[in-house]
């Protein structure tokens, strides 16, 4: 193939100047620069497809760099929406969260400098041939040509098709690296809300990540074949509309077969799901018992001293590949129920931390004198044990545990650091909470409040800067109140 537009810069026109706060400012002066853009009534969503292009043009040309992820790109979603639940006076905070994150992996040796171009389309076939060509690119690690063949498949075909040419590439490098799934989901929701037609630039970093090559045991076909012998996709089934959930009708048998997830080996958990899924479960019903299962074990793993960030990475690889139930066909919804559990996260996991997540659960259970408005207060004081058990008063009343999510969220706007991972963990448990119909549930919610009470860096973005801003938003929002 004959490379072309490789002596293009890539360029975004009249968006270059917002795009160039994130590769110009520095440190100490990107949240200001933020701050004095918000205070010319740029959008928030303006910000934010300027930072998503500014990763993207920072993306290594071989797509990542010294074998760690840059995730600035893939975090955009769950800030984005953070904010958007949180009041005005505060939407700024995760935005300036998401920016700090990409700031710094920018001017990280591992990830940059660098200055993506711009790739001009290629595609040699038919359809078919073109489709298969661009995965094979992936598969082999040849990102230069699968971002070529990308530039013209997202000109010429559907969402739905790249979206699964998406979940495709990132299924069978999901055991090497769980961003390669769940970066596609998170930028492939950031597009629905920032507008599909900024994927052809913004989808690069996806397509770019996928076609990295990384070394180390894979067994997706392993699983496929296994797939093919059990005849799972004529068994498989989903939860019909209206039906009750396995956690409604035996949430017992839920709660035990999640802590058999977690407790189980990396092999073990795909044959428990084939087991189950050629039985009486939903994909929807395992996955359930999956969410609490990944649950204890965050819970173990950090009161076990393992470093929270990378305790909350692997709720993180489940919540990735948990979105294919709702929006993979049905091939990858099988798929993904029998590689979860087996990604890098997962390795060196500690059976044994499920157990002590149990323990940590009942103990929050069993304490006194907590009810449900106390939680801002024992997150404030850094009380984790106090934290889950405002949480665990909550238990039989889901509708309870539901209302300590604004909570969650207020307290989440003003912590940063873990990485960028904060308000995708926070994503991950609200999800789960919300699609379980297990009363045990409330667990996720749990993790959250545990989350944000052991965190890490105990500093706050409590810059004065975007102090002020809050203040004046507030102001504003009263004075408009009273002129109504």
């Amino acid at each position: 193939m004959k490379a072309r537009g490789w002596h293009q810069p890539l360029d975004f026109g009249d968006a270059e100047g917002l795009v160039r706060i994130f590769e110009e400012a520095s440190p100490e002066d990107l949240t200001s620069e933020l701050v004095k853009r918000l205070g010319r009534k740029t959008q928030e969503d303006d910000l934010y497809l300027a930072a998503a292009r500014a990763a993207v043009r920072s993306t290594r040309m071989e797509g990542l760099g010294g074998g760690r992820v840059p995730h600035g790109l893939f975090i955009l979603r769950s800030h984005r929406e953070l904010g958007a639940r949180l009041t005005p006076d505060l939407r700024p905070y995760p935005l300036a969260a998401a920016s700090r994150r990409i700031h710094a992996e920018m001017r990280d040796p591992h990830f940059g400098p660098s200055l993506l171009l711009e790739f001009a389309p290629h595609a040699e076939g038919s359809k078919e041939e073109i489709l298969f060509s661009y995965l094979e690119a992936v598969r082999f690690g040849n990102t230069d040509l699968a971002d070529h063949i990308f530039s013209w498949l997202f000109r010429n075909i559907s969402a739905e098709e790249i979206a699964d040419l998406l979940w495709t590439g990132g299924l069978e490098g999901v055991c090497l690296g769980s961003f390669k799934l769940t970066g596609a989901i998170e930028s492939y929701h950031l597009l629905q809300a920032l507008g599909w037609e900024h994927g052809a630039v913004l989808l690069r970093g996806v397509v770019r990540h996928q076609a990295h090559r990384l070394a180390g045991p894979n067994p997706f076909e392993v699983c496929r074949d296994r797939i093919a012998s059990e005849g799972l996709l004529e068994k498989a089934h989903r939860r019909l509309p209206g039906e009750r959930g396995r956690g409604e009708n035996d949430p017992g048998g839920v709660w035990r077969t999640a802590i058999q997830w977690a407790s189980s080996s990396p092999e073990a958990r795909s044959d428990l799901a084939v087991r189950l899924l050629c039985g009486e479960w939903s994909l929807e019903d395992y996955w359930e018992a999956v969410s609490i299962g990944s649950a204890l074990l965050f819970l173990g793993a950090v009161a076990s001293g393992h470093p929270a960030a990378r305790s909350a990475q692997m709720a993180i690889a489940v919540h990735g590949l948990r979105g294919l139930v709702r929006y993979g066909n049905l091939a990858q919804k099988v798929m993904a129920s029998l590689l979860v559990g087996r990604t890098p996260e997962f390795r060196g996991c500690d059976p044994s931390w499920a157990q002590v997540g149990v323990r940590r659960l009942e103990e929050g259970l069993r304490a006194s004198g907590r009810a449900p408005d106390q939680l801002g207060q024992a997150l404030e004081g850094w009380h984790a044990e106090d934290a889950l058990a405002c949480v665990a008063a909550t238990s039989a009343d889901l509708n309870g545990a539901a209302g300590l999510i604004p909570v969650l969220d207020h307290r989440l706007a003003f912590l940063h650091g873990l990485e960028g991972l904060g308000p995708t963990f926070h994503l991950a448990q609200c999800e789960a909470f919300q699609a379980g119909r297990s009363p045990h549930r409330w667990v996720h919610l749990a993790c959250s409040a545990w989350l944000f009470t052991v965190w890490p860096d105990r500093g706050l973005l409590d810059e004065p800067r975007l102090a002020e801003l809050a203040d004046r938003r507030r102001k504003s929002l009263a004075k408009e109140r009273r002129g109504r």
